[in-house]
């Protein structure tokens, strides 16, 4: 390690707003993302509709 790397300081904390703000600009990019290809979306909605169905009304029966 060098003198000048050992003469930085840490890191302050980040304050709960930026935090925030930051979580909002991760959540808009990965809706962007997902407006992009449909298919994804579909797939993570219609995946858990369907298990749900299939244990429910195929399986429903037999397990209870």
């Amino acid at each position: 390690m060098n003198a000048p790397t050992m003469l930085r300081r840490p890191a302050a904390p980040a304050r709960p707003a930026a935090l925030i703000r930051h979580g909002i600009v991760l959540a808009r990019r990965s809706l962007a993302k997902s407006l992009r290809n449909p298919g994804s979306l579909v797939n993570g909605v219609m995946t858990p509709a369907i298990f749900m169905v299939l244990f429910v009304y195929l399986f429903g029966g037999s397990v209870s």
